[in-house]
């Protein structure tokens, strides 16, 4: 026993020279890498500037991505495909940090054609490895299998045990998304093997994780409380913390289905320790839920319901929408199951009023499509009606005396241009509501969410991911319920726009501020306007406005009031019109918007010009009926 504690701070410290030295040794060698840059000329500079990005590119993506521009036009000069083919990769890799799949997988493939065609073995396997990571992301897990799987047998004659690992368990758990249950436990078994045969142990632990949800989805909750087990050993082994809390609470809640109530406290309770360490409030009140329920299902209410309490006062300082939304969903059956019946009627009030719903996104297009074939019907349908009725009005004409035929049949020709007007009118307005909800949740955007979403997920983030998802759905829900609405008050649109805009604020985190201001004369309840009309305008803003290296971007939309036209003004501080677009970019949104606008009203407009000092300004004036 002294033997071993007289080893322990030998091995510690061991441990922290070993991390300190690998810290060191990647700044040395970025550090290597920047002074040999300096001298190299040719070839070998897109070599050294290529190894460069890869270090560089998330630390500092705008160091990364002038430094991978500058390899691609290298090697474009020297005829050097090699070099190309992985500045390319490097170019989309940094797109991809973004969040920009679309871009980043059509610079890959070009950059696979040029492997393929020249025999270049790490090209096409650094190709097929990012294709297969950036479909998954998109939510194309089928072509994200096929990339992976074709990319495994290069990374075995390449030699690289770790990315043979990375592959497996990707695989897997694109397998496990589409409930291919049996084809992921091959991958995933395949992954450990490796991890096991060349002493990977923290992958394998990450693989772990894995393995322990699959189990669990496929109902063996012994194996997935053992998986789980032996991942945390690992874990603490490495002293991660993050993923520490993340196995036991997912012990805790293990333990809790099997009904071994004490001892799910005392996992639920030291990952509790830890997220409290960590400063995680989400987390703090997603475990007190936990620990709640447990005491719930012993049969202590009032035990469960002081910790409820004690959640939701946790979760509403955490600021996170979905985590409160879980705690009153749970509080107010709770309080009913306790007998508190007014304290379960208002936080049913509460939690309904609040509570959104995502809808199938896949199935929106064909909603749309058959909007319009109804309201193409309808239209067509009408017409034929006004031509029936006026072919009988002819036949009466023909009755009665010539002068008073004509003008019936001018009244009538008047009543049908009018009617046929109005339908046209009508059937316009639809069209560009249905166009607007496309160009508002087109693919990109949606993938960005989902990406986001996604990457939470992985870096075991759950909270975040949690939070994208309650924002987008009250965006989308806000937006779908505004749809049928022919005008909706300033106060419904603001508060939508500021739902896009928090969820904007999710992505690009502290690199975006945001500012709405409503002059004091103006009232928002009575005033009245088109819906989903500011939000096509701010996203496109968001969208040309700001450059990647960019980290005080600002929003500010203001309304003011004159007579009878209400003014909206939305300015940015980025890079202007001419930087944003090379002239060559007119937004598709912002012509739906002006046209909405003109069907609306003939006097209504939209201006957009460059500030004076920097960035964008679009002003909108709505006469206000």
């Amino acid at each position: 026993m002294n033997i071993f504690c007289s080893r322990v701070p030998r091995i510690c410290l061991t441990l922290l020279l070993v991390c300190c030295t690998l810290s060191l040794y990647s700044q040395f060698k970025t550090d290597s890498l920047q002074q040999a840059l300096r001298s190299a000329d040719g070839k070998p500079r897109v070599d050294i500037l290529n190894e460069l990005v890869r270090d560089l590119h998330r630390q500092d993506q705008a160091a990364g991505q002038e430094l991978a521009r500058e390899a691609v036009d290298l090697a474009t000069s020297l005829n050097y495909t090699e070099g190309l083919v992985l500045a390319k990769i490097n170019v989309s890799t940094i797109l991809a940090v973004r969040s920009d799949y679309e871009a980043a997988i059509d610079l890959t493939k070009e950059a696979l054609t040029l492997a393929e065609a020249a025999g270049y073995q790490v090209g096409i396997f650094r190709a097929r490895f990012s294709l297969g990571g950036f479909y998954a992301h998109i939510g194309q897990y089928e072509l994200s299998v096929t990339e992976s799987i074709a990319a495994l047998p290069l990374a075995e004659k390449l030699g690289d045990v770790r990315l043979q690992a990375d592959l497996l368990n990707n695989i897997g758990r694109v397998q496990q998304i589409l409930g291919q249950f049996e084809q992921a436990e091959e991958s995933f078994d395949k992954a450990v093997e490796v991890c096991e045969q060349n002493e990977l142990e923290y992958t394998k632990a990450v693989i772990f994780i894995n393995v322990a949800l699959l189990s669990y989805l496929r109902g063996d909750l012994p194996a997935s409380l053992e998986r789980n087990k032996q991942a945390l050993a690992i874990f603490e082994k490495y002293e991660d913390k993050q993923r520490i809390g993340i196995c036991l609470n997912n012990i805790g809640f293990g333990l809790f289905e099997q009904g071994r109530f004490t001892e799910s406290l005392s996992y639920y309770d030291r990952s509790l320790a830890i997220r409290r360490e960590l400063n995680d409030l989400s987390g703090v009140a997603k475990i007190t839920l936990n620990k709640a329920k447990v005491f719930r299902k012993k049969g202590d209410l009032a035990q469960a319901v002081t910790l409820t309490e004690e959640s939701m006062a946790i979760a509403r300082e955490s600021e996170k929408v979905i985590t409160v939304q879980e705690v009153r969903q749970f509080a107010y059956k709770l309080y009913e199951q306790s007998g508190k019946l007014k304290d379960a009627y208002q936080m049913f009030q509460v939690y309904t009023a609040t509570k959104d719903s995502l809808f199938a996104i896949d199935k929106q297009k064909a909603i749309d499509e058959m909007v319009v074939k109804f309201e193409n019907a309808k239209l067509k349908g009408e017409n034929e009606l006004a031509l029936q009725q006026g072919r009988i009005k002819d036949l009466r004409i023909e009755q009665r005396n010539y002068a008073i035929g004509v003008i019936v049949v001018l009244a009538i020709a008047v009543a049908l241009v009018f009617n046929r007007r109005k339908l046209i009118y009508k059937h316009q307005v639809t069209l560009n509501k249905l166009h607007l909800l496309r160009s508002q949740f087109r693919p990109h955007f949606i993938f960005n969410v989902l990406n986001s979403v996604n990457n939470s997920v992985l870096k075991g983030n759950t909270d975040e991911a949690s939070e994208y998802l309650s924002e987008f759905a009250h965006l989308m829900r806000q937006d779908l319920n505004a749809y049928d609405r022919d005008e909706i008050s300033l106060a419904e649109e603001l508060t939508n726009l500021e739902a896009y805009l928090n969820l904007e604020k999710l992505r690009f985190k502290e690199r975006l501020n945001f500012e709405i201001t409503v002059e004091k004369d103006i009232n928002s309840e009575s005033v009245m306007i088109l819906p989903m009309l500011l939000q096509p305008v701010v996203e496109n803003s968001l969208k040309h406005a700001f450059r990647p290296d960019q980290h005080d971007g600002k929003i500010e939309i203001s309304m003011t009031k004159e007579q009878d036209h209400l003014w909206v003004c939305i300015s940015d501080n980025g890079q202007g019109l001419q930087a944003a677009s090379s002239g060559e970019h007119v937004s598709k949104g912002l012509q739906l918007v002006e046209e909405r606008l003109k069907l609306k009203d003939k006097r209504n407009t939209l201006e957009i010009g460059n500030q004076a000092e920097s960035g964008v300004m679009v002003k909108l004036k709505i006469r206000l009926s």
